[in-house]
């Protein structure tokens, strides 16, 4: 009866240290995995951090602060600064064509006698007009005596040079139509040839 008594003593401290053990052995398994976790947490801790604080480069190789050259000729600061055009203004200076005589057949002209004492003098002047190119109109008589004058409509200044030297004159005797005429009938005459009492057209 004794043994049996020992026996079951010795069983229930042999249940114990087992037990105790087993205790001992969950709680370094906690304390390791816990370890373990905290060692995990710790190294994405440093991985985030470590990619925040990269630095990071542009896609097209350089730093956002680069000059860039536009295809016009002009450098843009990245960092939003003034901008430099290297663009030359080219000034044109255009100059209006100065006026020229018109055909001769589209002036007409007309020849008056203005000097007493020459019949006659008109006619002939009217061949020369012809002879010329020019358009002649029927010759007449002016009202009144003068010098000679070759007169011409607004815009037949040229004309009228170019009527003068068919009569060997210079543009000193060129002048504009007088108001009012010396002649009653202009017809649509754009010169007129005015032979005059000094002599300067002697036919």
């Amino acid at each position: 009866m004794n043994t049996g008594a020992h026996d079951a003593g010795g069983g229930f401290t042999q249940s114990v240290g087992a037990n105790a053990a087993r205790g001992v052995a969950v709680i370094l398994a906690a304390v390791a995995v816990g370890a373990l976790l905290m060692w995990l947490g710790y190294s994405n801790d440093n991985v985030e951090a470590t990619g925040d604080d990269s630095a990071q480069v542009s896609d097209d190789g350089g730093s956002d602060d680069a000059a860039q050259t536009t295809d016009d000729g002009e450098t843009a600061s990245g960092d939003g600064g003034s901008t430099t055009s290297t663009e030359a203004t080219t000034t044109t200076t255009s100059t209006a064509p100065a006026p020229t005589a018109r055909p001769q057949a589209e002036v007409n002209v007309l020849v008056l006698n203005a000097a007493v004492g020459k019949p006659g003098i008109a006619g002939r002047g009217a061949k020369i007009v012809e002879q010329a190119g020019y358009t002649s109109l029927e010759p007449d008589n002016a009202i009144q005596d003068q010098e000679t004058e070759v007169q011409y409509a607004p815009g037949y200044e040229f004309d009228a040079v170019g009527v003068a030297q068919a009569f060997g004159l210079d543009e000193s005797v060129v002048v504009p139509f007088p108001d009012p005429l010396n002649v009653d009938e202009p017809g649509d005459a754009h010169v007129i040839v005015i032979v005059g009492l000094d002599g300067k057209i002697d036919i």
